[in-house]
């Protein structure tokens, strides 16, 4: 006979639970139950209360038997003298019959225990996995067979073999408490609290009622008896249950990871009351029936709030309101609405290192909150790069445009008619970026699956920025007309500073030229390392939580195109910047190149001032980051590399891009600049 099994059955409200989870429950209907083989029983009249039981079939029994078989040197005359002293006939139709109703015999007993001390001339022992087969409430009513290989299947009832479902423990149900957690260090522990033939226990178990036998023994009704009706599967609704309040629907594994961690294996709640493992609901059953088992069945109600599509700010005020107005009705209310699982290591006496989901309430909540953040330092410093690189393209037009618009003065241009000009050119090109940005936009759009409110963002900066643009444009060419100014009062007279190198003068000499990209580098060296740096503090709280998880992958991808898109627009202003200083200092370079420098000089001089102005800036920014970082973060080791690698990585990489436009500029006109000088 195998051992009882016990299970976790949970009443519901079948209507209300099926608006929740899609599930029919209809074969539990307090009003018109479904019947089944326990309705057997029950009509003998010694049942106050049958129990319509729905099991759930996703759930496997963890039973497994060791069963050691032993070969008896009995001959036939032995067999017939412990079959006559059972009583039991030659009619071989009777046998199974017979031999069931010899369990109590007392004969039989002293027969069995003969038996079992019998020395053996031969033993064998066979393992089986009985889980595949059995069900928690045996809604099929079906025996097994085992055969001597270990092979089991479903007992065919012959006339030969029989098998029964004993309902004599049905009646008997625990109560047990909850998994009491010790805080130790950094990690939870769970003690053994006792043993129940072999199996470890680690909650308080309190038995309740008495089996059938025993009510029978006392002339008392049998106060009920489970009968399994029907069945019910979470497969398909896997999804919709995944956020199920109160979780008892939830087959979220517990792993063991023992002491190496090094492989995980899935561990279920044990077939005795107290396991540390908390299983789903088994079996469920309807409000009226639970009170035949337990006096005030109702432990939980779940409220849903309605029009509520998605976890927005919104929805969490209307959550938060309802929550508010029902605690103000006496009752104690927790919102599991944007709740997510969370894995937590524990250590549990007796068994080692396990892996179990945790619960965490207002999880959504918090990972919005700490992702909010982030967009907005994010946001703030790509709005900021782009700011500084308007201006700067505005300043090196500027600039560029100066001789162009003496001319068209000294042509009788008027200033309204170059304003138009230089408008229209702005315009083209701004249409242009435009198209280019969309077409770009469109592809990030369809990768990371944003809204087309984004288009809607894209036209409005684009117009703005055309505006300011035009504004700015427009002042410029009027200051140029007004002012007349002379190439020569571009830059002012060099000054003697004997105290500073060469190079560090010729900086400060063509400080107005490099102002811009240097603040540009400055902003992304302080905000680039930042956001990433917070990024990754946000991404270890967020991601304690599955939910957080998810979106961490999803979110880290766009936060990483947006900060490359920041180096590379900080790249383009460099780029632009010693362009526009190199080919200001063009006579510099015919008369470097008249006092016999060769081009290999000329390239580590403009190099070497690149280098050091962008450096100082680099180191600028990151030092700021620093400072930032350690008012709202702690200072970690981590951190410190972080920014040490982001400084190296950034200005080797500028001091690449510098030195590949130097080495081109110089090398497609040198020639032609050496020339033009000599004349």
């Amino acid at each position: 006979m195998l051992p009882n099994t016990y299970h976790l059955l949970v009443g519901i409200d079948p209507e209300e639970e099926e608006k929740l989870t899609g599930i029919a429950f209809d074969d539990i209907s307090e009003a018109s139950p479904s019947g089944g083989w326990g309705q057997t029983f029950a009509g003998e009249g010694v049942v106050e209360k049958v129990i319509p039981v729905m099991e759930l079939r996703d759930w496997q029994v963890p039973l497994q038997t060791r069963i050691q078989v032993e070969e008896l040197n009995i001959d036939p005359e032995q067999t017939a003298g412990y079959r006559q002293r059972l009583g039991l006939t030659d009619n071989e139709e009777e046998w199974p019959f017979y031999f069931i109703h010899q369990f109590d015999n007392e004969e039989y007993e002293k027969i069995f225990v003969e038996l079992m001390n019998y020395p053996a001339e031969k033993t064998d022992v066979v393992n089986a996995d009985l889980g595949p087969y059995l069900t928690p409430f045996m809604v099929d009513y079906e025996s097994l067979v085992i055969s001597q290989d270990g092979e089991v299947d479903f007992m065919v009832a012959d006339g030969t073999n029989i098998g029964l479902v004993s309902l004599n423990s049905t009646p008997v149900f625990y109560r047990v408490s909850a998994v009491e957690y010790e805080i130790h260090g950094e990690r939870l522990q769970v003690k053994q609290t006792g043993e129940d033939q072999g199996v470890p226990l680690y909650r308080q178990v309190e038995k309740q009622g008495k089996d059938v036998a025993e009510s029978i023994e006392q002339e008392e009704m049998i106060p009920f008896i489970l009968d399994p009706v029907g069945t019910f599967t979470i497969g398909e609704y896997e999804e919709s249950l995944a956020a199920s309040p109160l979780g008892f629907y939830q087959l979220a594994p517990v792993y063991y990871l023992g002491t190496e961690k090094e492989e995980k294996l899935e561990m279920t709640a044990t077939v005795k009351p107290g396991s540390f493992v908390t299983a789903p609901a088994q079996g469920v059953t309807n409000i009226a029936s639970a009170a035949a088992i337990k006096e005030n069945p109702i432990d939980a109600i779940r409220v849903r709030v309605a029009d509520i599509d998605g976890y927005t700010s919104e929805a969490a005020a209307k959550i938060t309101q309802i929550a508010e107005e029902i605690e103000a009705m006496g009752l104690h209310v927790t919102v599991i609405a944007g709740a997510s699982p969370q894995k937590m290591e524990v250590e549990v006496e007796g068994l080692g290192l396990v892996e179990e989901a945790w619960t965490t309430l207002g999880a959504a909540g918090t990972i919005i909150s700490l992702w909010n953040s982030n967009n907005v330092l994010l946001s703030l410093s790509f709005l900021f790069v782009s700011i500084v690189y308007l201006i700067h393209r505005q300043r090196s037009w500027y600039l560029q445009a100066q001789k162009e618009m003496n001319i068209m003065y000294q042509l009788g241009w008027r200033a309204k008619e170059a304003v138009r000009i230089a408008v229209s050119e702005q315009l083209i090109m701004f249409l242009a970026a435009a198209v280019v940005s969309a077409l770009i936009l469109l592809i990030i759009k369809s990768v990371f699956q944003l809204s087309y409110i984004i288009f809607v963002w894209m036209l409005f900066l684009v117009l703005v920025t055309m505006v300011l643009s035009v504004l700015l444009i427009s002042k410029q060419v009027r200051r140029c007309f007004h002012r007349q100014v002379d190439e020569k009062k571009l830059v002012k007279k060099r000054h003697p500073l004997s105290p500073r190198s060469y190079t560090v003068k010729n900086i400060h000499y063509f400080r107005k030229l490099i102002v811009h990209s240097f603040m540009q580098i400055v902003v992304i060296s302080a905000t680039a390392p930042l956001v990433y740096l917070s990024v990754g503090v946000t991404q270890e709280q967020a991601g304690i939580t599955l939910l957080g998880q998810y979106i961490n992958a999803q979110i880290s991808e766009l936060h990483i195109v947006l900060i490359i898109g920041a180096y590379i627009l900080t790249m383009v202003t460099l780029t632009e910047n010693i362009f526009s200083m190199l080919k200001t200092r063009k006579k510099e370079i015919g008369t470097f190149r008249s006092l016999g420098w060769k081009f290999r000089h000329i390239f580590h001089l403009y190099a070497a001032e690149t280098a050091l102005w962008t450096g100082a800036a680099i180191c600028i920014g990151h030092g700021l980051c620093f400072i930032v970082y350690s008012l709202f973060f702690p200072i970690t080791a981590k951190a410190v590399v972080l920014l040490l690698a982001s400084s190296s990585g950034l200005f080797a990489m500028m001091f690449l891009c510098s030195s590949l436009v130097i080495y081109y500029y110089l090398r497609k006109n040198i020639e032609k600049i050496t020339a033009y000088t000599s004349l």
